[in-house]
């Protein structure tokens, strides 16, 4: 979770929408909802999650978040600052992340597939928007190993990586 310290939030909540409230989505959910307290003590705002892309809203259980199938209620939403993809596949996941980034949202991605066809043009494209797409858990089950790397990169000249 030392993504967030990155993130460009202000001093309240931190709003977050999920793309898919499935299997891991709920899971990132329940996680979150059930260590407040511990999030509390080493982020530095709390965190909301606000609304769940899901494919049938009106099949899902109540709870605090507000489920929709339009993508366009999460990048037209000026309280959300972070979008987490946890949907799957490549051609929808891609779409949906592509739209978060040119609104101006962050995005946080666990799919492989998604980072092995487009993760240099989403990265780019992330860039160009002023915002960040961390993808670190998709390469190595989430160990911290790319972010050191670029950071060494920024300071170094790197000609290749093999293995």
């Amino acid at each position: 979770m030392l993504w967030l310290f990155n993130i460009k939030g202000k001093d309240e909540q931190m709003k977050i929408a999920l793309l898919g409230f499935g299997t891991v989505g709920s899971g990132v959910y329940n996680i979150l909802k059930t260590n407040v307290a511990k999030l509390q003590r080493v982020l530095p705002e709390e965190i909301e999650i606000k609304t769940a892309l899901v494919r049938e809203p009106e099949l899902m259980q109540q709870t605090d978040v507000v489920f929709t199938k339009d993508i366009n209620d999460i990048t037209k939403d000026p309280e959300i600052e972070l979008v987490v993809e946890v949907m799957g596949g490549i051609t929808t996941a891609y779409d949906y992340v592509k739209a978060c980034l040119l609104a101006k949202k962050s995005v946080v991605t666990a799919n492989k597939n998604l980072i092995a066809v487009h993760g240099v043009e989403l990265t780019t494209l992330a860039k160009l928007e002023d915002v960040y797409l961390y993808y670190e858990a998709s390469v190595g089950g989430g160990i911290p190993v790319l972010r050191p790397m670029v950071q060494h990169f920024e300071t170094n000249e790197v000609k290749s990586i093999v293995g």
